[in-house]
């Protein structure tokens, strides 16, 4: 997966608002991580999609694993 630029532009949520300081990057970890442990193929983490991503928040992602 490529990181920078390109990527933003999948994230269907769009930025989120906020500043750049703790509390944020607090709530971003929170609602990324689990998207993050599914890509990364921790065991019981399951796919799900981008928060934000349109749909429901966890729908799970089955397709290709």
């Amino acid at each position: 997966m490529r990181a920078g630029p390109d990527q933003r532009h999948r994230l269907r949520g769009g930025p989120q608002p906020g500043k750049h300081d703790w509390p944020f990057a607090d709530q971003a970890f929170v609602r990324a991580l689990p998207w993050l442990a599914g890509q990364l193929d921790t065991p019981q983490a399951p796919r799900i999609s981008l928060p934000g991503a349109g749909g429901a928040a966890a729908q799970v992602v089955t397709a290709g694993r």
